[in-house]
């Protein structure tokens, strides 16, 4: 079946602080809402060592066409109406739909209306699918120090374009806009002991 091939391309690269949970009364209550124009799971996921509660709720459904999608989308709906607070903020669509295309799949995630929804892309594999979910491994330690963050990033990209925004004048920004403070007080942080003109 095409779903439990695809759940299961994720078995090896979800993180390691979630476990799935062995289905419950409930998730298969759930599943039963489900209509016959698409196949679907529910899945049940909690952090690793909490016993009690904590259940974040991922919805798991295949259709072939775009149209049929739309039962997936109610079928979310109706999850979320049955759930009770505060189980109906931790709902997930993860669907996939045989004939659609990235425009497609692009615009139904941006739709956040009753869970958030993530999409299969053409020809997008189980582990590059899971990469872009709160599923996702955390990165390897040993890859943090080669990952330029966007800030490092931007303020080098500035420099190239100003000779007088040196090294320092970097740390100085960086330190400044990673305060936290914001308007007046952040503009005066980082126009104090500016070592250049701009031009």
């Amino acid at each position: 079946m095409q779903i439990e091939h695809w759940i299961a391309s994720w078995r090896d690269f979800a993180n390691p602080r979630f476990k799935f949970c062995e289905p419950t009364k409930q998730s298969i209550d759930l599943e039963k809402l489900a209509g016959e124009e698409f196949l679907a799971r529910v899945l049940l996921v909690r952090r690793t060592g909490m016993e009690q509660g904590g259940f974040r709720t991922i919805l798991v459904a295949h259709a072939e066409t775009l149209h049929a999608s739309g039962s997936a989308l109610r079928w979310a709906a109706d999850v979320r109406d049955v759930l009770a607070e505060p189980a109906t903020a931790d709902i997930y669509l993860f669907l996939e739909i045989a004939s659609a295309s990235l425009d497609d799949c692009l615009r139904l995630e941006a739709d956040d209306q009753y869970c958030r929804k993530y999409v299969k892309r053409p020809n997008e594999s189980g582990e590059v699918f899971l990469k872009r979910t709160f599923l996702a491994a955390p990165v390897d330690p040993r890859r943090v120090g080669d990952m330029a963050d966007p800030l490092s990033a931007s303020l080098l990209q500035a420099a190239k374009l100003h000779s007088w925004f040196s090294p320092e004048d970097q740390a100085h920004w960086r330190q400044a806009l990673m305060s936290g403070v914001t308007g007046q007080e952040l503009a005066a942080q980082i126009l104090e002991n500016v070592s250049g003109e701009g031009e």
